[in-house]
């Protein structure tokens, strides 16, 4: 954190109403709107003659996300700090960078398990069935037994 704004964020004392750190000015004792803030927002990013790099709420939104999960921290923390109901919506704002995956893939198994995956988890699979066909067909190739690759167990119900 910038050691103005630490500073600022240190002597912020509530006032009576409601204690909002952005107070609305409509209806004193409650906070801004999203659209108050985005406003204040676009408005800060102009007058720092940003406006050209593309910041929003948004893309603040996106890149808390996106840093969250590069730092290790799991899906389920990372919807309870960011209240999104729908985990599959809240993988979309996680943006992929290219080196990283190219570092954590170790085989080309490995990179195909990757895939299964994320396609189950993104709901690309209709059912555990399509899943474990997939399975089965990595399974059923030479290749999977080069990388010594044994299909988990999966119990469709």
């Amino acid at each position: 954190m910038h050691p103005a704004l630490e500073e600022i964020l240190r002597a912020y004392r509530p006032t009576e109403g409601g204690g909002w750190l952005f107070e609305s000015r409509i209806c004193p004792g409650t906070h801004i709107t999203l659209r108050a803030a985005d406003l204040l927002f676009r408005g800060a990013v102009e007058a720092a003659n940003l406006a050209h790099k593309g910041f929003s709420t948004h893309s603040t939104r996106r890149t808390f996300i996106t840093r969250l999960w590069e730092a290790g921290v799991d899906l389920h923390t990372i919807q309870l700090l960011t209240g999104h109901k729908d985990p599959k919506a809240l993988i979309r704002y996680i943006e992929a960078d290219p080196n990283r995956i190219t570092m954590k893939i170790s085989t080309p198994l490995a990179y195909l398990m990757g895939l299964f995956v994320a396609r189950l988890v993104s709901g690309q699979f209709k059912d555990m069935a399509q899943f474990a066909a997939a399975l089965e067909f990595l399974s059923d190739h030479a290749w999977a037994e080069a990388f010594e690759f044994t299909p988990p167990s999966i119990r469709i119900d």
